[in-house]
């Protein structure tokens, strides 16, 4: 396969209106997704810590709790 098949990349901003408030991030992320190509909007209250308890998920780490995460993305 291609190397986007064997890496997970991930890539954000900060912020996105100067305030340091984590809400409406910009992000990318490429690398052994189910479905590629996709814009996925969740909620403005999912947590970001569900993205990273989902990737690690994904990378075979089993993490019982993670900063404010309420649970994995479906990216389905």
């Amino acid at each position: 396969g291609s190397l986007l098949d064997h890496i997970v990349l991930y890539y954000r901003a900060g912020m996105w209106n100067g305030n340091h408030v984590p809400e409406n991030l910009p992000l990318v992320l490429l690398g052994d997704v189910e479905q590629p190509g996709r814009h996925l909007k969740y909620p403005g209250t999912t947590p970001l810590a569900n993205l990273h308890t989902t990737v690690l998920h994904k990378l075979g780490m089993r993490v019982e709790r993670l900063h404010d995460a309420t649970g994995s993305l479906n990216l389905a």
